[in-house]
């Protein structure tokens, strides 16, 4: 009996589809399990990512599984197919015949060839082989899986005794599936296969596709192809059509209300593979974009994905067989190319920033690689995978090994690429995308419009990113601030040219450049220094007034110095932000010749000092209409000096106190350094004709983070012609003594510069918080030798200057953990120009091993003491990673740097406590003086209390009574009569304020937005310089008609019922918000209102725009709607009003309509 072999499979009676979920519900899945954020696609952009999907060699597989998955063939594609259904049948069992399916979701557009084992076989109309040995023997029919299929698939015709396939026939069309039959005929000698089924490779062209360009409805698109006809798709070899098809998904089956009838139309026909995201969900112009770019390179794409593979994976590698990666616009599906240059569409200057731009230069020594094995799917080699050779570039190698060429290479397999050259260039590109060396954020404005995928360059000269060329990888719209922060990737053109053969060598890595610090200085014109006399009465101390602007617009501060000599030394009595316009100088000696020296400042770069003077100090006059307190006042000067300056009595006091002190340090280093210390000085003199008695009483309490100082003194001091008392008492509380600037790291992580890193090993890399094992207690920095660094090798980081004196002791350390480093920590001390003048190695050491979580039991302290030179004026700490030479590596976190001032002989390490930015201070002093004079006849009695804080002025009351008059004197920012009326010094100006309304006068220069008011008064909460004629209710002015009354009215403005509206609602469909009321106050009929949109989705719309109302209350009523699918949507809109006088006002209102998941 001729029956063809024992077949392993038995028949399928039924045919089966696998149906999966589709629209805006699988669009929802889908973003949900694949959403890469900015972080992550920064990754991929850097990465040869690998996707998952199965080999393309599983092609060749002959299965036969009833519940095997819908596959579908996209492009030029060869395999065995899916059994569905099989049978031996005829006379003694000398037929077998199958039924396969090789592609859904057709038509495919042709079948090319086939394959039996190893040979070619061609057949003739009848489906009869007709060459090779099977001739005769082997039958074979096919159909391209038209939806819908005419009929089914029928045996081959004249069988022995009209033999046919059983439980197969018309009703079995398999509409939709590109399949066939393959019928074999054994003869009664069991010759002709030999009692095995040869395994049949069909070839064939796939999937037809709609393609956005053959489409005359899409912007720039031309030819006849729509979305919602699948009869007009084009067959495509491009990935990226492949990529957006899938994106809609496959789908068969009649689809819902077309007449004539349609079959396989996306959305409205049954889903059987792919995403199928709907139109709004995908970005089409990403993907015509790159099917550009594919077309370009002469590239193609073969695939053959299931339905069950990952559907991102599957997306993936369409995407990698184009050179490009997944991507997101606007929450729409979508993609970026990288395989060929882009044009940089904008030039980002300081002024389109929002604040720090991040960056980052490490993880590409760590991730990068030089050499890829790529495989591809070749049809010459029968459809299998085929290694080709390794990519690579000499000048990567050594670039990697410090000049000696080192292999770091990966393995790829390009699944959906058909040839070698292209799985090569895509190799090239994607080593070339890992070496980049550059990725970061940045907080630009809202105006740039940038999208994945648009290029930009830096021009910022005194950033090390300035002439850099990126691509934005992500883009995250910021609109409560109006911007949007960029995640960006750099972007050397000249990689292209290299991966397709055009230039002999890469290009170099990217690579930062050195920042520009030079920092302009002040101009002649910038600032003008005013003598400020004191007012009648006492109530202004003498001193400067400095006004001005700051005109280096990179300048982040300034700084007002004043000195005794063109060249200092110099007192700080200013440092702040550039927006500064008075700066006053105080605490100067009447009299005196002072210098006033004015720096600017970005970060820790410093300007040279523009130096004006010389200047005098106004004399300090409490009266100046009383000669009698002139001349008491010089004579006692002349006896006693100056007797409203006790800070030489202060410094008396407290350098006694000190001798008396008494300090218990800290026995070992990390606890904290505590001391307590009270103290007396009692002293009475009697010398001749004169007699004195000093009393000095002090409390000292400090701890590693604070101090705090009481001090009391009393003087009594009589001779023959004088008598004179005086008391002064000071509390004061300072901030801790650790001068290090961000000594915790939190100013590093969120981009200030106070810290800086440099190396002399060129595979050096830095930063913060390497990976939540090393930084899980606290920030962490971290230096990072690669690559088998040299003996000598070093990595530095320094910290922020700080203020030093020459033949001062210093101490310095921190917490270090060491990798195969040598750890050290030095100082280094500079001149007044901050040029380094010498250092110090204070120790060296480390927690080998150590450093996990940022825990300080992990580090151990390193740190000790040194002498700075003559000439020091700054000093600074150094954190050394030292290469020992022969190590693979070195790795060095540290943590909790500290710097003070030691005494002449500490030895023991202090404890550490947290540097501040600044010096915080606050000081109460009260002085009480009385004197007479009996050879002049003259008396004075005096008493000040002083209050002083860090960032404020200081706040003065003075009482001065004298033979020839007497005073009260106030000084502070803003002095308060009462509960509600204050006197602003700033401005000049008394304020008070009553219920809703404030009253505001003037006695200095005229205030408000047009400078013009000396009166004001109207509604609270309007800011002093922006209050006009026409939001106050009445006033006086400098300019005509000199007054005004806005009484009978507060004046026209327009305001809103909402200033922020949302609505939302489950599953698709159209919402709108409540009503809108925006009403025209104080106007004078008719009022037009004209509602426009400010920025946002084009998609939300207002219900009415337009609208004139003739009656008052003048108002405008409305409401915003829009379609919702699976997105929230927001929008910023504002309505302006103008009423019949040509009075003008506007509201600003933000839209925010949230879809709610089923």
């Amino acid at each position: 009996m001729p029956q063809i072999i024992p077949l392993v499979v038995t028949a399928i009676t039924a045919v089966t589809s696998a149906v999966v979920a589709a629209g805006p519900l699988a669009v929802a899945a889908f973003n949900a399990a694949n959403i890469i954020g900015a972080a992550a696609l920064a990754n991929e952009a850097f990465k040869a990512v690998q996707p998952q999907v199965k080999s393309s060699s599983t092609a060749l597989e002959w299965n036969a599984d009833p519940n095997a998955p819908n596959r579908f063939a996209f492009g030029r594609v060869g395999g065995a197919g899916n059994i569905i259904h099989n049978a031996t049948y005829g006379p003694d069992k000398m037929f077998v015949g199958f039924v396969g399916v090789m592609s859904a979701s057709g038509p495919i557009k042709s079948w090319q060839a086939f394959k039996a084992d190893d040979a070619f076989v061609s057949f003739d109309a009848s489906g009869k082989a007709i060459n090779t040995e099977y001739a005769n023997e082997m039958y074979l029919g096919r159909q391209r899986g038209r939806q819908p299929e005419p009929s089914y698939l029928p045996s081959p015709s004249g069988l022995k005794n009209g033999a046919a396939m059983p439980r197969w026939g018309a009703s079995y069309k398999l509409s939709g599936k590109a399949a066939y039959m393959y019928t074999l005929a054994e003869n009664s000698k069991r010759s002709a296969f030999k009692g095995k089924v040869p395994t049949g490779i069909h070839y064939i062209e796939g999937l037809y596709c709609y393609d956005p360009r053959f489409d005359s409805t899409y912007p720039g698109g031309t030819g006849p192809c729509r979305i919602d006809d699948p009869t007009t798709w084009v067959y495509s070899t491009n990935a990226y059509i492949h990529a957006l098809n899938w994106s809609i998904g496959r789908w068969e089956g009649e689809a819902r209300g077309f007449s004539p009838a349609r079959y396989g139309v996306p959305y409205a026909s049954m889903k059987v593979g792919g995403i199928g995201a709907t139109p709004e969900g995908i970005d089409f112009s990403g993907y015509v974009e790159a099917a550009n770019v594919f077309d370009e390179n002469a590239w193609a794409c073969a695939a053959w994905p299931d339905a069950d593979q990952s559907k991102a994976a599957v997306l993936d590698s369409f995407l990698q067989a184009g050179g490009g990666i997944y991507a997101e616009r606007q929450g729409k599906i979508s993609c970026l190319h990288r395989a060929a240059p882009r044009t940089s569409v904008v030039t980002i200057t300081a002024d389109d920033t929002a604040g720090t731009i991040e960056y980052d230069t490490t993880t590409s020594l760590l991730e990068r690689i030089n050499t890829i094995r790529p495989e591809y799917w070749s049809e010459a080699h029968g459809w299998q995978m085929v290694a080709t050779d390794e990519v690579t570039s000499d000048v990567w190698r050594e670039e990697d090994g410090q000049g000696v060429a080192v292999t770091r290479s990966k393995g790829l397999a390009y699944n959906y690429v058909p040839g070698s050259k292209q799985a090569r260039e895509l190799a090239a590109l994607q080593i070339a995308h890992t070496r980049e060396g550059i990725r970061g954020t940045a907080p630009l404005r809202h105006y740039l419009d940038l999208e994945v995928g648009d290029c930009f360059t830096f021009e910022v000269p005194e950033a090390v990113l300035n002439g850099q060329k990126c691509i934005v990888l992500n883009v995250d719209p910021d609109l409560e601030n109006d911007i949007i922060n960029v995640t960006f990737a750099s972007e050397s053109d000249g990689k292209y040219p290299f991966a397709f053969g055009q230039a002999d060598a890469p290009p170099p890595a990217p690579a930062l450049q050195p920042a520009d610090n030079t920092v302009s200085p002040p101009l002649p014109g910038d600032w003008t220094i005013t003598p400020r006399p004191p007012a009648p009465g006492g109530g202004q101390l003498p001193g400067f007034d400095l006004g001005g602007i700051v005109s280096n617009e990179t300048a982040t501060a300034v700084i007002v110095e004043y000195g005794p000599t063109v060249t200092g030394p110099w007192k700080q009595a200013y440092q702040g932000p550039p927006t500064v316009t008075t700066i006053p100088i105080d605490g100067l000696q009447p009299g005196a010749t002072y210098y006033i020296a004015v720096r600017y400042q970005r970060d820790q770069n410093y300007s040279e000092r523009y130096v004006y003077g010389p200047r005098t100090a106004p004399l300090l006059d409490p009266s100046p209409t009383a000669p009698t307190i002139v001349s008491i006042r010089n004579d006692i000067e002349a006896a006693f000096g100056d007797i409203f300056d006790v800070s030489e009595l202060l410094t008396d006091a407290r350098t006694q106190l000190d001798a008396q002190g008494a300090e218990i340090a800290a026995a070992r280093a990390g606890e904290a350094n505590l001391s307590a210390r009270i103290s007396g000085v009692n002293q009475a003199r009697i010398d001749g004709d004169q007699a004195n008695a000093i009393a000095i009483s002090g409390v000292a309490a400090r701890t590693a983070n604070t101090e705090a100082d009481i001090i009391d003194l009393e003087n009594a001091l009589a001779n023959e012609v004088t008598a004179r008392a005086e008391a002064v008492n000071r509390v004061e509380a300072r901030s801790g003594v650790n001068e290090v600037l961000d000594s915790e790291f939190r100013g590093y992580v969120a981009g200030d510069t106070s810290w800086g890193f440099a190396s002399n090993y060129l595979s050096a890399s830095s930063g913060a918080n390497f990976d939540v094992y090393w930084s899980a207690n606290q920030n962490v920095l971290y230096s990072f030798l690669n690559g088998n660094p040299p003996a000598g090798a070093l990595g530095d980081w320094r910290s922020g200057w700080m203020t030093a004196e020459g033949h001062a002791r210093y101490e310095g350390g921190a917490m270090l953990a060491i990798h195969a480093a040598i750890g050290q920590v030095w100082i280094e001390f500079g001149d007044e120009s901050k040029n380094v003048i010498d250092n110090a190695l204070l120790a060296t050491g480390g927690r080998p091993g150590g450093g996990h979580g940022g825990n300080p039991a992990n580090f151990d302290r390193v740190g000790g003491f040194a002498t700075a030179p003559a000439g020091t004026a700054y000093r600074r700490l150094l954190v050394r990673n030292l290469s020992p030479g022969g190590v693979g590596y070195t790795f060095m976190p540290f943590i909790r740097p500290y710097s003070r001032p030691a005494t002449a002989t500490q030895t023991v390490l202090s404890g550490y406590s947290e540097g501040a930015s600044t010096q915080v201070n606050a000081a109460v002093t009260q002085q009480s003086l009385a004197i007479i004079d009996l050879e002049n006849q003259q008396a004075i009695a005096s008493w000040r209390i002083k209050s002083e804080a860090s960032g404020s002025k200081p706040a003065i009351i003075e009482a001065v009574s004298a033979l020839g008059g007497a005073y009260v004197a106030f000084g502070a920012e803003q002095i308060y009569f009462g509960g509600n009326t204050v006197f602003d010094d700033a401005t000049d100006t008394w304020q008070t304020v009553e219920g809703s309304t404030v009253y505001v006068r003037a006695d200095g220069a005229p205030f408000g937005a047009n400078a013009n008011l000396r009166e004001w008064w109207g509604p609270v909460g309007i800011a002093l310089g922006a209050m006009t004629t026409a939001n106050g209710y009445s006033g006086r002015m400098t300019t005509a008609p000199y007054n005004f009354d806005n009484t009978s009215g507060v004046g026209f403005h327009v305001k809103s019922s909402h200033m922020y509206i949302s609505a939302s609602r489950t599953g698709p469909g159209s919402v709108g918000t409540a009503n809108v009321t925006v009403e025209a106050v104080g106007a004078v009929g008719p009022v037009d209102f004209i509602v426009y949109r400010m920025s946002g989705d084009a998609a939300i719309e207002a219900s009415l725009s337009r609208w004139t109302d003739t009656t008052a209350p003048f108002q405008h009523v409305f409401s915003f709607d829009t379609d919702l699918t699976n997105q929230t949507k927001r929008a910023v809109f504002g309505c302006s009003a103008r009423d019949a006088a040509g009075n003008t006002g506007n509201v600003v209102i933000e839209v925010e309509i949230f879809y709610n998941e089923e």
